[in-house]
């Protein structure tokens, strides 16, 4: 097999992250960016309405305190760090990662670490000769339910002397030039099936084909036949078992982190979260009702998860909305543990709060006053905001 010997440009390519094109990849990557960022905001907008005016540099000092008190916030804070550089390291290897098909032959170098999750693709750096070159063949992929997973699946097998060399050729993009990637828009409107065509119009296909590469392949890649596949956008139960799990995710993790701070005093009871789960079992039923068993399985799991997981945030929101709140003035009898005045009343146990110079002003038998709520779910919660509060000042006073 020859490529045409008259064209001496030489094409690069550059490997992309996704099926969507780079800038609706970054518009979106930001707005997610931005949402850490809206919580920090909040917390400043919360701590300046609590403790008046106060100069830029006290108010920094305040969130950076409320996140080193406050475990909930710590550990989220922590969960982002460790989360970032995780995202950041795959897009990093995909930036090194190049294709150049020159007068004399095709030169590619793909890092180990990009082709995780992706069978059989070649990794590192080759170079091979337009003659060296014996068959290519484009292998279509098997029928999957969505577009991003079957366009990955396809594979540009380049036969040489030395052995195959295996590529995903639509996430090939010509460096400088335009981006052949759908927008989100796009993405969502389109079907399994049109992954044949997009193959056949990638830019690495076509530049192959320009210098006079024969590419192989069954008529399943282009033809008719091809199965459709299961496409999940067209079952309404698992599009309103979908969005029913990022509405109460999201509801989980706002309550959950970013509202009230409550702590359970003691065990919370269990049948909220046994009906929870029933009715979600029920529900999850009822709607994958003619999707295929794969996809009926990991949506109808996912939902029931988290329609759980939201159980707690939920009853501590209804405890504390129909209690009347009490204020109780406590025993110390520890670094962070304290006493009730009654039988009746739970022990509180808050020596996992990083603030001890604060606990060392309340030493054994010193009294401290928390805020307890006990509300329709019948069991006793403490509200941590007006301890925060306290915390703040004392700290603020000692910085």
């Amino acid at each position: 097999m020859h490529a045409s010997s008259t064209d001496r440009r030489i094409i690069q390519f550059r490997r992309g992250t996704s099926a969507v094109n780079a800038r609706q990849t970054l518009w979106y990557s930001g707005l997610l960016l931005l949402i850490p960022l809206v919580v920090v905001a909040a917390l400043l907008l919360n701590l300046a309405s609590q403790d008046g005016p106060m100069s830029a540099a006290d108010l920094w000092q305040a969130l950076l305190r409320q996140f080193d008190k406050d475990p909930r916030l710590k550990s989220h804070a922590w969960a982002f760090a460790i989360a970032l550089p995780i995202a950041v390291i795959p897009i990093w290897l995909h930036r090194l990662s190049y294709l150049r098909l020159g007068p004399h032959g095709i030169e590619g170098y793909l890092p180990k670490g990009t082709a995780l999750g992706m069978h059989g693709l070649t990794t590192g750096h080759w170079r091979v000769l337009w003659d060296a070159i014996r068959s290519v063949q484009l292998i279509p992929a098997r029928p999957m339910p969505q577009l991003p997973m079957r366009l990955a699946a396809y594979r540009l097998v380049i036969e040489t002397d030395r052995g195959p060399i295996r590529l995903s050729p639509y996430f090939w993009i010509l460096r400088n030039g335009p981006d052949h990637r759908m927008t989100l828009r796009r993405l969502l409107s389109a079907k399994a099936t049109d992954a044949d065509r997009m193959i056949e119009t990638a830019p690495l296909i076509e530049a192959l084909r320009a210098r006079g590469i024969e590419i192989a392949g069954p008529e399943t890649a282009t033809g008719p036949s091809a199965p459709a596949g299961f496409d999940m956008s067209k079952h309404r139960g698992l599009v309103i078992q979908l969005v029913a799990f990022f509405a109460i995710g999201l509801y989980a993790l706002i309550d959950g982190l970013f509202i009230n701070a409550y702590r359970p005093l003691e065990p919370m009871p269990m049948a909220p979260y046994g009906a929870a789960a029933a009715i979600a079992i029920v529900l999850v039923a009822i709607l994958g009702r003619g999707a295929p068993i794969v996809e009926r399985g990991v949506v109808g799991a996912l939902t029931i998860a988290v329609t759980i997981a939201a159980v707690h945030p939920a009853l501590l929101r209804i405890n504390a909305l129909t209690a009347e709140p009490r204020v109780v003035a406590y025993e110390s009898v520890a670094i962070g543990r304290f006493e009730p005045p009654t039988p009746d009343l739970p022990e509180i146990d808050l020596g996992d709060l990083q603030i001890g110079e604060y606990w060392a002003r309340y030493p054994a038998g010193a009294e401290h006053e928390f805020h307890l709520l006990r509300g329709a779910a019948g069991f006793y919660q403490l509200d941590l905001d007006p301890l925060y509060a306290r915390t703040r000042d004392f700290y603020r006073q000692q910085g």
